[in-house]
């Protein structure tokens, strides 16, 4: 298994275990989807499963949170795909969404600076549409890919 570690975090001093996103498409493809393919960075997803033609957005985060953003962009892209899902990792657990299945959506515009990292390369930050998803409307599935915590 493949994991960033963070420095210390809170009173417990313990490091902090993030999964990658090749490591997360690792568990999924040895549990619950053995065909899924990763997608190279030009595609909209990042894996594609043809037995279930089910497309997989995946963000690793390095903090959980109650609510997980989602960009209006992102979402608009993989709206038209068929069973995509929306699937976070967070140092907590990995919870999936399927995007069809999102509702009272309340989107935002929000000024993002450098918040993520693409290829290497900070992103330059802007004002963006975005919303926030509450993780208790997501199914969790870290017993389904074997995922625990501290791994």
């Amino acid at each position: 298994m493949s994991y960033k570690i963070l420095k210390p975090a809170g009173d417990l001093g313990q490091p902090i275990m993030i999964m990658t996103e090749a490591t997360l498409i690792g568990l999924i493809q040895r549990t619950i989807l053995p065909d899924a393919t990763k997608l190279d960075e030009f595609n909209v997803a990042d894996f594609y499963s043809q037995r279930r033609n089910l497309y997989g957005e995946i963000k690793c985060l390095r903090k959980h949170h109650s609510t997980i953003l989602l960009e209006k962009a992102k979402y608009d892209e993989l709206l038209p795909l068929p069973n995509a899902r929306y699937i976070v990792s967070t140092p907590n657990g990995v919870w999936s969404w399927r995007v069809r299945d999102l509702r009272n959506i309340v989107w935002q515009e929000l000024y993002l600076s450098n918040i993520s990292t693409y290829y290497h390369r900070e992103t330059e930050g802007g004002y963006k549409t975005v919303t926030f998803i509450p993780i208790a409307s997501a199914m969790c599935i870290s017993n389904l890919i074997g995922w625990e915590q501290g791994m």
